[in-house]
């Protein structure tokens, strides 16, 4: 047995092809563990944005304890989070703007059907 199946047993990963968090797929793409994406995402609330080359490999270091990472894969994870934290953040604005809108503009509307007058003839 190699040390790499080692490892990988050791972390309960098993046969695991992905490496990843588990499922057992085939697939080449990272999967990351439960782990792994605790410990990004708390970086990310601590104020970790877009780490450097340096940051990203002492996280790669730290995050293959709980499985098999590369560097590009934490460099991804920061850039897509950052992605969806600002869609995240245009979608509810977005959505906030449209229900003031919403609401200011079906006040009026509501008065006028409820008291809807015919203009004068003449």
């Amino acid at each position: 047995m190699s040390s790499g199946e080692f490892s990988t047993r050791a972390r309960g990963l098993g046969n695991n092809n992905n490496g990843g968090g588990g499922t057992g797929t085939k697939c080449g793409r990272w999967n990351p563990t439960v782990e792994q994406v605790k410990l990004l995402t708390d970086l990310f609330k601590a104020g970790l944005r877009t780490p450097s080359t340096d940051q990203i490999q002492k996280i790669s270091m730290e995050l293959s304890f709980y499985g098999k990472i590369e560097s590009k894969n934490v460099f991804y994870w920061f850039q897509n989070h950052k992605a969806r934290e600002r869609q995240k953040r245009r979608k509810i604005s977005t959505v906030d703007f449209d229900h003031r809108q919403d609401t200011n503009l079906s006040i009026p509307q509501r008065h006028n059907i409820s008291h809807h007058q015919q203009p004068p003839k003449g």
